[in-house]
Formats: structure tokens, C-alpha cells, sequence
């Protein structure tokens, strides 16, 4: 795993910052380090329709609860689940002309069902906080650093 160490990183040439100063998403005042994380869920839709309402209710009440718990440390940027992948469209480019298609363009086991956007002093803390989020059955959180892309 690549370490954070680093605010952000080179590509051709083109500066990507990771730190929270050069972006629209809402930051606390905490210390110029603190960077903002984007914690993707993947999961089987399937897996929530076979679950019965209790179980479904005890699930967003943990979602509830993380979120009031990330809320009160100053640590909620954002969030919310996915509608269900049928009513999804891509925008797919071909020779730079537009085209829209019905779906998720992605053959996968696994949707993208919700995310969190939470500020942290570094990746472990993010991580800390994946490993928290709850869910139906198995599932995935991918973790990134959202990156702000300063021009020259």
C-alpha cells in the first residue's frame, strides 16, 4: 500500500494535491494536512432484496448511527446511497462524441451502492472508518483520497 506521506503527486508534470485547500468540498479549519476520503460501498444488489425489513431498518439505523458519530468528530464531508443500478445511465466517449447508454457501463458482481466523504488526519484514520460502515452481507468499501487538481 502506498503511503500517504505525501500531500500529492506528479503526472507529466500536472500537480494533484491531496490536501483539503483547493477544493469546493466543505472542510473543517482543523490543521492544513487533514485531506478529504471518498469511501465507495460495493455490494450485490440482490443481497438487499432478500433481506426481510427488520433487518434492512437495523442497517440504515447503523448508517444513521455512523454518520451522527462521524458528524459530532467533524468528520462528515457527505454521503448517501445509490439508486439501483437500472435506473443508472453512462455517458460513454467515442472519438469525442457523447453517447448514452442505459446502465452502469461495468460488468461486475459488485455495484457502487453509497459512499461517505469524510476528512482525516491520513488514510489509517479513513481506513478506520471503512472498516466501520455496514452493510448486507459481503460487500466492499474502496478507500481514495480525493485528489484537487492544481493548475500552474
Amino acid at each position: 500500500m502506498r503511503g500517504e506521506s505525501s500531500p500529492g503527486l506528479s503526472i507529466r508534470g500536472v500537480s494533484i494535491d491531496y490536501r483539503r485547500g483547493n477544493s469546493d468540498i466543505p472542510t473543517s479549519n482543523h490543521g492544513e494536512n487533514r485531506m478529504v476520503y471518498l469511501l465507495m460501498i460495493y455490494a450485490e444488489e440482490s443481497g438487499w432484496a432478500s433481506k426481510s425489513p427488520e433487518e434492512l431498518l437495523s442497517t440504515l439505523q447503523a448508517h444513521k448511527a455512523l454518520e451522527d458519530e462521524m458528524r459530532a468528530a467533524d468528520k462528515f464531508r457527505g454521503g448517501g446511497g445509490l439508486a439501483l443500478t437500472e435506473s443508472a445511465r453512462t455517458v460513454r466517449f467515442h472519438a469525442g462524441k457523447p453517447a448514452i447508454l442505459d446502465g452502469p457501463f461495468a460488468e461486475t458482481k459488485e455495484q457502487f451502492g453509497g459512499y461517505y466523504l469524510v476528512e482525516a488526519e491520513d488514510m489509517d484514520e479513513a481506513l478506520a472508518y471503512a472498516k466501520r460502515i455496514p452493510g448486507i452481507d459481503n460487500r466492499a468499501i474502496e478507500v481514495r483520497a480525493v485528489t484537487h487538481y492544481s493548475p500552474p
